[in-house]
Parts: structure tokens; C-alpha cells; sequence
């Protein structure tokens, strides 16, 4: 429970543990601000009580912080009976650039009873609810909000005006009671998942357990290995519309940002041609003499943020 103005949680691992409640329980009274960022939480147990009176969730943020923000944190493998996440009672709630894969819960994998909910850029799939052997996010009584770039499964809303926008990657296990506009959505679990991560999948559970690892920064997190779907759909989204510089680890976004806590950085991409001109024409905006000329290279600027290099080998010949 806080009394400070702010309370900032950070670079903090917190795995294998067993609770009869929360794992971790913030209760606002005077402080304003909450942040959780750049965290895993990994393989804890949150049980409830004997008697059936109390559930577990991974994180419960309650009553009356001004601002509750979550970001760029990891979430994998825990097992609890009630939400992975509970959010309860404040003013806005900024959930951003969290992968939170491979969990399994006996409610919806999160409910928030605030006022604005903003859901941007996270990846949460995977995961698996007793309560309909499906997962769902469940955002209740959100008078305010948008829910864009995510990887997730089909929203459940009641009682809200929060906006579900069309650019978020839906993929549906199991459906029961789906949002208007997500009820032709397939099953794309495992080709999404395993395209991005390593990690197995169990199609009858419907959760991926992923390779968590230190891959740098102080805590581990789960590595991409590509931004792009099978389809070639990317997961990248304007860096602008998140409210985060850089990834769990430290590394600096692009322009163009991936969903989820790990950031996939640029590498080194070189492209080797061999290219044929005809003397007297241009390339590459110069005109080059009759003969073979090595290492030419042209640099492209892609989509993402990062640079392409090609490399040519060009021969000119007589006209």
C-alpha cells in the first residue's frame, strides 16, 4: 500500500513464487502515479483461499491513482485464479508494449473498472481462461480509451465506450461472445506465435510456452525473431502513438515500433547485384565509363526505420 505521491516499479525480476492473493497488490490512497515498467514476471502460482473467497491475479493496481502505467514489461507462464492483470478504480490506465504470452487464469487475462483505458502496442496471446477455455481481454465500465496496434485476441466490453480499433492483429481461440467486428476472425494462435517467438504450442490448451532469456538490460525478456506474420503483415506501429522510448532492455525504438516489450533492432541487410548498362546511361544518377565497376552501393531506407544496403556490381557496355 502507498502513501508517496508516486510509486515507480522497475528492472525487477519476479519468478516462482506461490500467493494466496495478488502477487502484486497497489492500493493508491495518496500516491497519484503508479509505473511498472520494464519487469517479467515469470512461473508464479497466485492461488486463492480455501474457502473461495479471495482469487489471485499477477498484478492488481486499485483504487485512486490518478495514472496507472504499465509498460514494456514481460508476463509469461504464470498460473493464477483470477486476471493476470486486475485494474481497478483510477483515472486512466496506459497498458503499452507488454508481451504477456503463455499464462493461464480462471477469469478474463485483464478486467479495468476505470474511467479511460488505453491499450496500445502490446502482445497478448497464448494464454488461457478456464472461465470459457478461451482467452478474452475484459474491459468493463471504461466510460473513455482506444485499444489499437495489438496482438491479441477478440475483445469482450460491457458497459464501455472504449474505441477497438481496426488495426489491431486479432486471432480467436476457442470463441464464445465476440465484438461485432471480430466475429470472422479465424484461429491464427500458432502460426502467429511461432513466427515471432521461439517457444512450443499446445493447440488443445492453446498456450505457448515461450524461450525466456536475458537478451540484455536487467531483466528477461522474450526476443523476436521477426516483425513480420507469415503473411507479411507487419507488427510494427508509429513509435508515436506509444508513450515508450525504448524496449524492456533499453534499446531504443524505431520510428516504426514493434508490439510488445522487445524491440527488434536493425541489422546489417546487404543485397549483392550485378547490374548491365548500356554506355552513356545513368545509374544511380552518375554516368560511368565503358567496363566492370565493383562495389557500388545504395543505401534504402525501409518502412520500419532501418537501412537497406546493396551492393552492385555494374558493367557498362558499348553502345
Amino acid at each position: 500500500d502507498g502513501i508517496l505521491d508516486s510509486i515507480f516499479v522497475e528492472n525487477t525480476l519476479i519468478e516462482d513464487n506461490v500467493t494466496y492473493s495478488s502477487l502484486m497488490y497497489l492500493n493508491g490512497y495518496g500516491a497519484t502515479i503508479l509505473t511498472l515498467n520494464k519487469n517479467t514476471f515469470c512461473k508464479n502460482k497466485c492461488r486463492d483461499f480455501s474457502d473461495g473467497t479471495s482469487g489471485g491475479t499477477v498484478i492488481t493496481a486499485s483504487s485512486s491513482f490518478d495514472s496507472v502505467r504499465i509498460c514494456n514489461n514481460t508476463i509469461v507462464s504464470n498460473s493464477v485464479k483470477s486476471s493476470i492483470l486486475q485494474l481497478n478504480g483510477s483515472l486512466q490506465f496506459q497498458i503499452n508494449n507488454n508481451t504477456i504470452v503463455g499464462n493461464y487464469g480462471c477469469s478474463s487475462l485483464t478486467s479495468c473498472y476505470g474511467v479511460k483505458l488505453n491499450l496500445k502496442g502490446n502482445v497478448i496471446l497464448g494464454n488461457t481462461s478456464s472461465h470459457f477455455d478461451t482467452e478474452m481481454i475484459f474491459a468493463s465500465y471504461s466510460t473513455k480509451g482506444v485499444i489499437e496496434d495489438n496482438i491479441l485476441p477478440y475483445v469482450f466490453i460491457t458497459s464501455c465506450v472504449t474505441d477497438v480499433k481496426k488495426n489491431n492483429i486479432v486471432s480467436i481461440y476457442n470463441p464464445v461472445e465476440v465484438c461485432e467486428e471480430f466475429k470472422e476472425i479465424e484461429n491464427r494462435n500458432e502460426e502467429i506465435l511461432t513466427s515471432l517467438f521461439e517457444g512450443t504450442y499446445n493447440s488443445e490448451t492453446n498456450l505457448f510456452t515461450p524461450v525466456l532469456a536475458y537478451n540484455g538490460g536487467f531483466t528477461p525478456t522474450v526476443a523476436l525473431k521477426s516483425d513480420r506474420l507469415p503473411d507479411g503483415t507487419s507488427i510494427r506501429f508509429p513509435l508515436s502513438e506509444t508513450t515508450v522510448a525504448t524496449d524492456q532492455r533499453g534499446v531504443a525504438r524505431l520510428e516504426q515500433t514493434c508490439m510488445g516489450a522487445y524491440e527488434l533492432e536493425c541489422t546489417v541487410d546487404t543485397t549483392r547485384t550485378t547490374d548491365t548498362i548500356v554506355v552513356g546511361e545513368k545509374f544511380l544518377d552518375k554516368v560511368y565509363a565503358i567496363g566492370r565497376h565493383d562495389s557500388i552501393f545504395e543505401t534504402i531506407a525501409l518502412p520500419n526505420g532501418c537501412d537497406s544496403v546493396v551492393m552492385h556490381t555494374l558493367i557498362v557496355k558499348p553502345d
